[in-house]
């Protein structure tokens, strides 16, 4: 799919029905935080302050941002490479900071719907289990209608 941003320029992407599983497995994948090695001591014990103080939600979020667009991006017209997810590496990342703002932005509006659908997680309390028959507690107890 061709989206033609304000300043002419272009991007081609996925197409929001074609989503599938590989892209959210990618976007995971490449898009995971990290855990400071030093929050972990000798014997197991994890080291709280040292686990909060090494982590970095700004980079974080970033490198989400930048595994989502790799995930979805698959050509534009700008004279940069193309980002790609290499394992849990986004290659040519460095690609985005080289984007025009006003195309960044408009880029971001585009693609915030993908982000949305491909972060939601179904509801584990919406759906019936096996341990469950579907009904309503009053009335898997046995209490009559009325």
């Amino acid at each position: 799919m061709r989206t033609t941003l304000k300043s002419g320029a272009w991007i081609e992407h996925v197409a929001i029905s074609e989503l599938k599983g590989k892209h959210r497995r990618a976007l995971d994948r490449a898009g995971k935080r990290t855990l400071n090695a030093a929050a972990i001591g000798d014997e197991g014990d994890v080291n709280v302050r040292e686990m909060l103080s090494g982590m970095d939600i700004s980079a974080w979020l970033a490198a989400k941002q930048d595994a989502l667009w790799a995930v979805l991006i698959d050509a534009w017209s700008y004279d940069l490479p193309v980002p790609e997810v290499d394992g849990d590496v986004i290659a040519g990342a460095e690609s985005l900071g080289e984007l025009p703002l006003d195309d960044y932005e408009e880029i971001e509006q585009v693609l915030a719907p993908y982000a949305a659908k491909l972060a939601r997680r179904p509801d584990p309390k919406g759906s019936t289990t096996s341990a469950s028959n579907g009904s309503s507690p009053a009335r898997a107890s046995g209490s009559p209608r009325g």
